[in-house]
């Protein structure tokens, strides 16, 4: 397993307060589950909403990433 404290992509975010409410600031909350069956199979993601009980599956990493980019892209087309 690799220790993502040496990959390089990896960085730590504090939010700085936005002076907005938290009410009205967007953002998106999902609790995200990553598993893999046994050595030879691939990652499986599961992504649950709490703000509207969805649950989403996902076969790979890259269909996450592409999920989030839709749900981001839409917000933004919505503006």
């Amino acid at each position: 397993m690799t220790n993502l404290t040496q990959q390089s992509d990896y960085s730590t975010h504090t939010p700085q307060p936005s002076g907005k409410p938290a009410s009205t600031r967007e953002y998106h909350a999902f609790l995200l589950r990553v598993w893999c069956e046994d050595e030879t199979s691939t990652w499986r993601v599961q992504v649950d909403n709490p703000h509207t009980s969805e649950t989403f599956f996902f076969s790979s990493i890259e269909n996450l990433f592409t999920f989030l980019d839709v749900i981001i892209a839409k917000e933004k087309e919505e503006k």
